[in-house]
């Protein structure tokens, strides 16, 4: 069997900049004011990661538990302002035959929080497992978040491995997390596919639409 690890905002879901200005929003909520928006400065492209990074900043210390509680709870009160953030395209239908196919599982991986990646899954319709879609909680590395996805998705399938793993993402630090990993990588969305050509990344898709069971059994 193999296994398809999906990001999620500029992958499954064109939520970017909505979860980007309500995030800060959210920093902003707890008490952090000066946040550093430069993104491609941070060591680790995820919401605990950069949260704490700031927080620490500004007050000195890690943030503790209740206040990340709340950090998540005034990020998807937020985002849930916004216009509901719709699927890139393909993406249900790809899913969807993921789901139904005998040699494929799938599984989420996001440097969201939980709750909110939840959110734009429901909103755009995109078909998930609570038990397979893994979040930013407890994880800075997104290494950290994407070895999660692929044991959850063992458990659910009960199996102790898979045959090839494909993660699926839009960001560089999702190229960089599959190299790390030694993971074989698809490229969505148009505004890095000269960055990822450049950096080696062999697959790379506009969208969902052209990708189907016979294209990922192609990426090796």
């Amino acid at each position: 069997m193999n296994l398809i690890v999906f990001d999620i905002d500029g992958t499954m879901t064109l939520s970017e900049k909505h979860h980007l200005g309500a995030f800060q929003d959210a920093m902003n909520g707890v008490g952090v004011m000066n946040i550093d928006d430069n993104w491609k400065s941070y060591q680790h492209i995820t919401d605990t990661h950069i949260f704490k990074h700031n927080y620490i900043v500004q007050f000195g210390h890690e943030p503790d538990e209740d206040t990340i509680a709340l950090l998540e709870e005034l990020l998807l009160d937020s985002i849930q302002e916004f216009v509901s953030p719709l699927e890139m395209p393909g993406a249900k239908q790809i899913v969807n035959t993921v789901k139904d196919h005998h040699n494929y599982a799938f599984a989420y991986a996001t440097g969201s929080l939980y709750t909110p990646a939840q959110y734009k899954l429901d909103k755009a319709g995109i078909h998930y497992h609570k038990d397979i879609l893994i979040g930013a909680n407890g994880f800075e590395r997104r290494e950290e978040i994407v070895t999660a996805a692929i044991e959850a998705a063992k458990k659910r399938h009960g199996v102790n491995h898979f045959d090839k793993i494909i993660s699926a993402g839009d960001g560089l630090w999702d190229l960089q997390t599959a190299k790390n990993l030694d993971l074989h990588f698809l490229g969505i969305g148009t505004k890095n596919q000269d960055e990822f050509t450049t950096l080696g990344a062999k697959h790379c898709r506009e969208n969902w639409l052209e990708i189907d069971v016979e294209y990922l059994d192609s990426i090796i």
